[in-house]
């Protein structure tokens, strides 16, 4: 019965629970990755990525750059997305020119994300920060 009380905690600790509420705002890619080799490791990136996501879970997913000032160059691309509950996972679901692809979150949290592509591909995140601290 003990054995079983640790296995149950034990289970109930390591479910990857994921809040959507994190995905909101900007992202700075950090490696690239398949079956445990990097691909590309990014010391800097000149763009980030900017998620918006609404209370339907559907929102849309845009390249942005940021400039030292703290402002942003916006592009014109914009991808709209939607995002599945799939009970273990949550897919993002992306709507481009007419086709429709999607990648999984392995990882959210206020501080990172870890997308993996259907091609195996992982994309590792962190929460973009100011170039310049403004002092607040």
């Amino acid at each position: 019965m003990k054995r079983l009380i640790i296995l149950f905690f034990f289970t109930l600790s390591c479910n990857n629970q994921i809040n959507l509420d994190y995905i909101n705002g900007y992202w700075e890619i950090v490696s690239v990755s398949k079956n445990n080799k990097f691909l590309k490791e990014y010391p800097f990136s000149n763009a980030v990525d900017f998620f918006v996501i609404d209370s339907l879970n559907n929102g849309f997913r845009k390249k942005i750059k940021p400039k030292i000032d703290g402002s942003f160059e916006i592009t014109l691309h914009e991808i709209p997305i939607s995002i599945k509950d799939n009970n273990k996972s949550f897919d993002i679901i992306y709507f481009s020119a007419g086709n429709q692809y999607v990648e999984t979150i392995n990882i959210l949290d206020q501080n990172r994300l870890v997308i993996k592509n259907s091609e195996g591909i992982i994309f590792s995140y962190k929460r973009f920060e100011k170039y310049l601290n403004d002092g607040k």
